[in-house]
């Protein structure tokens, strides 16, 4: 039996515990690289400005590239598991921008800026299209998470391509889009992993009778 061959419980469950364990590889990566950049600040930078020095650089990329594609394949767990495209190809874009940011630093320009909007959109898309599908309490959580994103990306946009506003910064608001982006994978690996969708709205449900 293949690694994809296996019951939609089993493929629910890992990719739950994929997209946990990816999101913290990110997080920590993110912090990791914070720490040793001299004198990073995180309202005046970009997260990708960690590519620019090492061993940050190295660091930053690295887990960059390993969790996105922990992303992606947990996006085609989704879907073996039963869960619809409007969730699993959000989710895998996601992944794929990730590894992008990674493989194509800030310096190397517009290859860097496609791959960032996919991981931020794609990310708070994903939270969005899961929390149609989820039950309570973290369908609401989702929702807001997602929209919390859209919302931080869309401001994030207008201080890029101007002058940043507001006390939080360039570097705050990306973070706003990054972070909601992040608790919001580590939380729906809980759920995944929890097997939470109620059977009556969904043949998913992993819990029997």
């Amino acid at each position: 039996m293949g690694l994809f061959d296996k019951d939609p419980c089993w493929a629910r469950r890992t990719a739950g515990a994929l997209i946990m364990v990816a999101a913290f590889i990110v997080l920590m990566g993110i912090i990791t690289s914070e720490a040793l950049y001299p004198g990073y600040h995180t309202g005046e930078h970009d997260i990708s400005d960690l590519a620019w020095e090492e061993p940050s650089a190295t660091i930053f990329n690295t887990t960059m590239i390993v969790g996105g594609i922990m992303y992606s394949l947990t996006a085609i767990l989704l879907r073996k598991a039963g869960l619809p495209r409007s969730v699993t190809v959000p989710a895998f874009l996601m992944g794929l921008g990730g590894a992008g940011v990674g493989i194509f630093p800030l310096y190397t320009g517009t290859p860097h800026v496609i791959a960032a909007l996919m991981t931020f959109g794609g990310g708070s898309i994903t939270a969005l299209m899961a929390g149609r599908t989820a039950d309570p309490p973290f369908k609401h959580i989702s929702l807001a998470l997602g929209t919390i994103g859209l919302i931080s990306l869309v401001l994030f946009a207008i201080m890029w391509k101007g002058e940043p506003f507001g006390p939080l910064g360039e570097g705050g608001m990306e973070r706003w889009v990054a972070y909601a982006n992040m608790v919001w994978a580590i939380g729906f690996g809980g759920y995944l992993m929890n097997s939470g969708l109620d059977s009556s709205k969904s043949r998913m449900s992993c819990y029997r009778p």
